[in-house]
Order: C-alpha cells, then structure tokens, then sequence
C-alpha cells in the first residue's frame, strides 16, 4: 500500500499478516456484472461460517482522491467451511 502524505514523503506498507497468522483463513470475493457497473459496485455480500455471519458491501471508494480494490475480503480466522 502506497500512501502520499500532504507536504511529505509517500510511505509504503506491506501486510505481513500470512506469515504472522498462519492457519488463518481468507475468502476474496470479486464480482462480475454487465455494462456500466461490471465490477458490481454497490452490490452487498452476505457469508456464513460458523455460527457467524459476515456482510460487506463493495465500494470503490474510501476518502478524498482515493479508491480500492473491486474485490472483497472475508477474514474468517479458523473457520475451514
């Protein structure tokens, strides 16, 4: 991840979190759609593990001259189904 802060220098990120957790599981959810909004913006994605429900909404948007990933990710810890 690239950051450019206002009146300095840009910092770089990087997720280390394979190599800190492992046995952690994660689910990436990318959506395919049709015309204008083929990466399915806006659509809301529910997912059941455990007992548990996880619900995210895709947004390509987070602030000010910025955008994400078209993609979702669950973190789902120990759950394997």
């Amino acid at each position: 991840l690239v950051v450019n802060n206002v009146n300095g220098e840009a910092s770089v990120y990087r997720n280390n979190a394979r190599t800190l957790l492992p046995g952690r599981r994660v689910l990436r959810v990318r959506l395919e759609g049709e015309g204008p909004n083929r990466f399915g913006v806006g659509a809301r994605v529910a997912l059941h593990a455990g007992g548990e429900q996880f619900d995210q909404e895709l947004s390509a948007t987070r602030g000010f001259l910025s955008r994400s990933d078209y993609g979702l990710t669950f973190g789902l810890g120990a759950h394997a189904r």
